[in-house]
């Protein structure tokens, strides 16, 4: 009987693999192989200690010193703190799930101070995953799916809405933006609720994609009244009153006033114009791609599974593949943290400066 049992089971698995296989898909575990690889690119210097966590705005060191999109700082924070926005003025830190601190800055000689003593906190009813500060206003998303607005002025919430339940999200939060009159909130069951602050009410309230799960929107950018949003299944743009989607997975996206650029899950690289039709695309198969910089008219991305930088020329929408030299780390294998801000790519514990005339060892 165990016997006959052990064969059941076997049957059994042997079944589910093909069904999974039929349905998903078994090539889903296969890396990406380039045609050829064209050289090797070395980093231009390390960090003191490896990156362990990032969002849209900062990235965490394993001393707990930050990285913001304004560079490496020698600024450490407490374990339960997590900087969500920062600017010349302030950064914006989540204490945990007690709420937010305003933290005001000083920066001298490249040094980043933080002046604690005048801080300034916020209790919230759970935890923020997302927020932005403008003048006396701050605006964030609580892990429950509620928007708030809290006027520094009047020392009160001023506005707060529970949105739908939600189920899952992606680490990828975009921050809300405030702009004039009126703050404009990515929410985490895939809306932009626009509210006006003064009246406190939401004027206009748009469904970018309806999913249950990971459904947060992880991309945001206004240009000259000009919107950009995704969620890590749709893209949507709102251009001079008229609005365009396009359902596609998402790895990452970025728009740079002119062209909306984006990594899907499959390997694809686009170039989008504003109405969101396809201007170029290349597919790399099996590509986990990460990162997109853009620097003279190349566009930079991070190969994952086998370590490469992509680099594509925009107009031609050529590539050429380059190994990193990750040197005694090169067994790093696919378990990477990257974070990137304009012009430099930091993964792991490495660092590449695009500012800087990248150190290349071509294959002849």
């Amino acid at each position: 009987m165990k016997n006959k049992n052990i064969i059941s089971f076997s049957y059994l698995s042997l079944y589910l693999f093909i069904f999974l296989c039929l349905n998903i898909g078994c090539d889903s575990q296969k890396s990406f192989k380039p045609k050829q690889i064209d050289g090797k690119v070395e980093f231009n210097s390390s960090l003191n200690k490896s990156i362990i966590s990032t969002n849209r705005e900062s990235a965490r060191l394993k001393d707990n010193t930050i990285i913001t999109n304004n560079g490496i700082t020698n600024v450490a924070l407490l374990d339960k703190e997590n900087l969500l926005f920062s600017d010349s003025k302030q950064w914006l830190v989540a204490n945990g799930c007690f709420g937010l601190t305003i933290i005001p800055i000083k920066i001298q000689t490249n040094n980043i101070l933080l002046n604690r003593n005048n801080s300034k906190d916020i209790k919230t009813q759970g935890c923020v995953v997302s927020a932005s500060i403008k003048n006396n206003i701050v605006a964030g998303i609580l892990a429950d799916n509620t928007i708030f607005i809290y006027d520094l002025e009047k020392g009160k919430m001023i506005f707060q809405e529970k949105g739908e339940a939600i189920y899952a999200i992606s680490s990828l939060n975009a921050n809300p933006i405030i702009l004039d009159t009126l703050i404009v909130f990515p929410t985490l069951d895939g809306r932009l609720n626009t509210i006006d602050i003064k009246q406190g009410k939401s004027i206009k309230n748009i469904i970018v994609n309806t999913d249950k799960f990971l459904n947060n929107i992880i991309y945001l950018r206004i240009i000259k009244d000009e919107l950009v949003s995704a969620t890590s299944k749709k893209i949507y743009t709102l251009i001079k009153g008229e609005s365009y989607s396009k359902d596609i997975e998402i790895r990452d996206i970025y728009f740079d006033g002119i062209y909306i650029y984006a990594l899907s899950l499959n390997g694809f690289i686009y170039k989008f114009d504003k109405s969101l039709a396809i201007i170029k695309s290349i597919k790399l198969p099996y590509a986990n791609l990460n990162g997109i910089i853009i620097k003279d008219n190349y566009l930079y991305t991070f190969e994952n599974s086998g370590g490469y930088l992509i680099e594509l020329n925009l107009d031609s929408f050529t590539y050429q593949t380059f190994k990193l030299n990750f040197g005694m780390d090169r067994w790093f294998s696919k378990n990477i943290t990257l974070f990137y801000t304009q012009n430099i790519l930091y993964i792991n514990k490495k660092i590449l400066n695009f500012n800087e005339v990248l150190q290349k060892v071509m294959v002849k």
